[in-house]
């Protein structure tokens, strides 16, 4: 008998919202190893193998204000 090991994307996955902790945002997508999920306060993550990667929108995710680098503005 031969045994199969479970594929990265049958893997239980654990991710915790940046914005607001939630602790299992729902997967509305998935790519291989590339999940996009939808957490219960809108934020919008990608995540690679388990572990949240990006988020869109308003989010503390990076601590920085992407756009006021790119313009040079200050806050």
């Amino acid at each position: 008998m031969v045994k199969s090991r479970p594929r990265v994307q049958d893997v239980l996955m654990i991710a915790e919202c940046p914005s607001c902790a939630w602790p299992s945002p729902t997967a509305v997508s998935s790519h291989r190893g590339v999940r996009y999920l939808r957490c219960v306060c809108g934020q919008w993550l990608i995540s690679v193998h388990g572990k949240v990667v990006g988020a869109a929108g308003g989010t503390t995710f990076s601590g920085s204000n992407p756009l006021a680098e790119i313009a040079g503005l200050r806050d």
